[in-house]
C-alpha cells in the first residue's frame, strides 16, 4: 500500500471538472457507499498503473441529502465478496462508517463509504476537536500493495469545500473530488496495512468564531486484493465530539435513503490516486 491506495481519482477529476462554485448555503449532508474492483495483471495486485483501467464500480447507494447507505456484493467471507455502508446519527449528525472486502485470485476489491456533514457554528469562538476509533483486521499472505484499511478524516471551510453546498443532486462526482483533492492535506488520510488485528484512534480539529460554516467528512476503504487478501472494519469507523460545541448540524433525523448519489469511484478514486502522486 506504499505506493497505492492513496488517490485513485483526484487525476481524472482535476481533468474532469468545471469551474468552482461559491457556497451558498448550508442545506448539504450526504452518504455514498460503493463496491469497486478491478482485475490485477497477476495474483499480486497493486504492481501496475494500468491495472485501474479496467476499475468497475457497482453497486453505489446513498446521495446528497441521505443519511444512510449501504451496499454488498458476493457471499460475505466468500472470495470476492465485499460490503460498505455509512449514515449521519445522533444529536449531532456524525459519521458512522464500516467496509470490508474479500479478494480473488487475480482481482482487487474494495468496499468504500463516506459520509459528510455540514455545521453552522453558534458559539463564541473555540478549537472544535472530535476524535475517532477505527476497529478492523488485515490478511495479505502476497504482500499486496493494494491490501488495507483506509480513512480520511477532516473537516473543511465553506470556502475550502465550494462545491458540495452548492450542488442539488444532478451533478457528476468530478465537482466534489476536484475540490477534496485541492483541500485535503495528506494528513487526513491515514492507510493501515500491517497484517493482524487493527485499533487505532486519532484527532481531528478546526478553529470556529460565531456563524462559521464547516464540513466533516469521513470515509472508510477497505480493500483486499488477490488470493487470501481481506480487510474489515465491521465493528465501525467511529467518532464523536469533544465536549458539547455550539453546533447546528444541517440534518439530525434519518430518513430511510432513496436516491442515489452520483458520486460513483470518488472516494475510492480518490485515495489511490493520492498514493500513486506520492509515489
Amino acid at each position: 500500500m506504499q505506493r497505492s491506495l492513496k488517490l485513485l481519482g483526484a487525476a481524472a477529476a482535476l481533468a474532469l471538472a468545471p469551474v468552482s462554485q461559491a457556497a451558498v448555503t448550508l442545506t448539504e449532508y450526504g452518504t455514498l457507499a460503493t463496491v469497486s474492483s478491478f482485475n490485477c495483471d497477476s495474483d499480486v495486485c497493486g504492481e501496475s498503473l494500468f491495472e485501474l483501467l479496467t476499475l468497475v464500480v457497482d453497486p453505489i447507494d446513498g446521495g446528497v441529502q441521505q443519511t444512510e447507505a449501504s451496499v454488498a456484493s458476493g457471499t460475505w467471507g466468500d472470495p470476492g465478496s465485499v460490503l460498505a455502508s455509512a449514515a449521519v446519527a445522533g444529536g449531532l449528525a456524525v459519521p458512522q462508517l464500516k467496509a470490508g472486502a474479500f479478494g480473488d485470485a487475480s482481482t482487487w476489491y474494495a468496499g468504500q463509504s463516506l459520509a459528510i456533514q455540514a455545521y453552522e457554528y453558534t458559539g463564541a469562538g473555540e478549537t472544535l476537536s472530535l476524535d475517532w476509533n477505527l476497529t478492523g483486521n488485515v490478511t495479505n499472505p502476497d504482500g499486496d500493495t493494494v491490501t488495507g484499511l483506509v480513512i480520511l478524516a477532516g473537516f473543511f471551510t465553506s470556502d475550502q469545500l465550494t462545491q458540495f453546498p452548492a450542488l442539488t443532486g444532478t451533478f457528476t462526482d468530478a465537482d466534489l473530488l476536484f475540490d477534496l483533492a485541492l483541500a485535503s492535506p495528506d494528513d487526513n488520510f491515514l492507510e493501515f496495512t500491517t497484517p493482524g488485528a487493527v485499533n487505532e484512534t486519532g484527532t481531528i480539529s478546526i478553529d470556529v468564531v460565531t456563524g462559521d460554516q464547516i464540513y466533516l467528512v469521513m470515509g472508510l476503504m477497505a480493500g483486499a486484493g488477490g488470493t487470501g487478501a481481506a480487510a474489515e472494519s465491521l465493528n465501525t469507523l467511529t467518532a464523536s465530539f469533544n465536549g458539547t460545541p455550539a453546533l447546528t448540524p444541517a440534518i439530525t433525523a434519518v430518513p430511510v435513503p432513496a436516491a442515489v448519489w452520483l458520486f460513483g469511484s470518488a472516494f475510492g478514486g480518490l485515495v489511490v490516486s493520492r498514493r500513486r502522486r506520492q509515489s
